[in-house]
């Protein structure tokens, strides 16, 4: 008799040191596994929704797109001061030199 109730008292003790372990009851872990689940599902439909408007709006902001004109090149005195030279190439143009779009101290490459 006193084995059973030694054995029943472990029992109720272990259940209570899980419970206290993992912080929630085991109901509590099986509603929270289902609102998981539910959230996945929602996840999984928006994302199927998001990627064709994702494409769209990328075929629209970069294919899709005019030929954008050139500024006027304006030789003002206080832009484009070249005080020392770049340690590259020639020494007038930056590292990622675009010569459509970036004038030198001159003007334009291709207006020369």
């Amino acid at each position: 008799m006193f084995a059973a109730s030694r054995t029943a008292v472990r029992r109720v003790a272990s259940t209570q040191q899980r419970t206290l372990y993992l912080g929630k009851t085991v109901a509590e872990q099986m509603q929270a596994a289902d609102a998981a689940k539910q959230g996945l599902s929602t996840y999984k439909w928006v994302s199927l929704a998001a990627f064709p408007l994702l494409a769209a709006v990328t075929y629209k902001a970069f294919v899709n797109q005019p030929e954008h004109e050139r500024a006027e090149f304006v030789p003002y005195g206080h832009l484009r001061k070249l005080t020392k030279k770049f340690p590259w190439g020639d020494g007038k143009h930056t590292l990622f030199f675009n010569a459509h779009t970036q004038p030198t101290t001159e003007g334009y490459e291709d207006e020369h």
